[in-house]
């Protein structure tokens, strides 16, 4: 999905930003002739490089405007995902179930509550405060 928004996106950015570099605009003129000077020194085929760096810069600059899009559109989905988990309700309270133990708080795991019950959270790095909203 990421690669096929990505495609899309690449390729509309590219069609648009080639509609926008031509003959007529003069910043395209005057970049394509400060890269052809620059480049005339390295050989006789500055005109042809130079046409393909500005093409090279154009084709960079639609490759960060699609980036740009799918990193909207992931952070739109991400946003989606954690305004569902507000909307989530809690799951009925049970047995228990296996693996738990009776620590005061029946979602806690049974090898959480025993690093509770010992009093070892220091040797994972947790501090016991954050213990003790269990």
């Amino acid at each position: 999905m990421i690669n096929t928004l990505l495609d899309t996106r690449m390729d509309m950015h590219l069609e648009r930003l080639r509609e926008s570099v031509t003959w007529s605009r003069q910043v395209a003129v005057e970049t394509l002739a400060n890269i052809t000077a620059a480049l005339a020194a390295r050989g006789s085929a500055a005109e042809l490089a130079a046409t393909r760096q500005l093409a090279l810069i154009v084709r960079r600059q639609a490759e960060v405007l699609a980036l740009s899009d799918v990193f909207l559109a992931l952070t739109v989905i991400f946003l989606a995902c954690v305004g569902f988990a507000a909307l989530m309700r809690r799951p009925a309270g049970g047995s228990g179930g296996a693996g738990t133990r009776d620590c005061g708080n029946p979602s806690v795991p049974s090898h959480i509550s025993a690093i509770i019950d010992r009093q070892e959270a220091w040797a994972i790095g947790i501090p016991r405060f954050l213990w003790s909203a269990l």
